[in-house]
Formats: structure tokens, C-alpha cells, sequence
């Protein structure tokens, strides 16, 4: 591990060594949640509460483009993965851009 180098603690609580690409995870929100597991919610559970915090994220857009990249679970950027599929799908309503005429 090099000085550029990040430790991320995946779910099963194992360190895995990734490159500076990932350096924004450190500055994560939910990094600084008791249960950041409750970010992968199952079964439809309701994602707003942990939206709330994605919300104040000082990193939300590299996450976002990270999970839209790498088609990730759970909620990321302050998407679920169904509304990640809908903006990659049609991304102007989220750009609050309105077509051209």
C-alpha cells in the first residue's frame, strides 16, 4: 500500500486495499453513520431516511458517478438503484433541462 492508497471496510468488515480513484469514500456521510449496511437496503424498504443523509454529502456526485459507472446496489449518491436506471435511462428530468423544441 502506497501513500495514495484507501483501506475501504466492505460489509463483511474485511479491509480491502483500493486505488486513490476510491479517496472520496473517506469523506463519505454514511462513512460517519452507525449503520452504513442500511444503505443497501432489501426488499423494497424505504430509502428516505438515508437519502437525508446523501443529501448533505460533500462527496454525492463522485458517488453517483461511481455507482452509475459501476452499476452498483443500493443506494448511492442519493439514488436508488431504480431512479440510477431511470436517470441513465432519460437523464433530463433529473437535469431539471427541458428538451428543445
Amino acid at each position: 500500500m502506497n501513500g495514495r492508497d484507501l483501506m475501504v471496510w466492505g460489509e463483511t468488515g474485511g479491509g480491502i486495499f483500493v486505488g486513490p480513484e476510491l479517496a472520496w469514500q473517506k469523506r463519505a456521510a454514511c462513512a460517519e453513520t452507525d449503520e452504513p449496511d442500511k444503505f443497501f437496503p432489501s426488499g423494497g424498504a424505504p430509502s428516505w431516511e438515508r437519502k437525508k443523509v446523501c443529501a448533505g454529502c460533500p462527496v454525492r456526485d463522485d458517488c453517483l458517478d461511481w455507482a452509475l459507472v459501476h452499476d452498483e446496489q443500493g443506494i448511492w449518491g442519493g439514488l436508488t438503484e431504480g431512479e440510477r436506471r431511470k436517470l441513465l435511462a432519460n437523464p433530463l428530468p433529473f437535469l431539471n433541462v427541458k428538451e428543445p423544441k
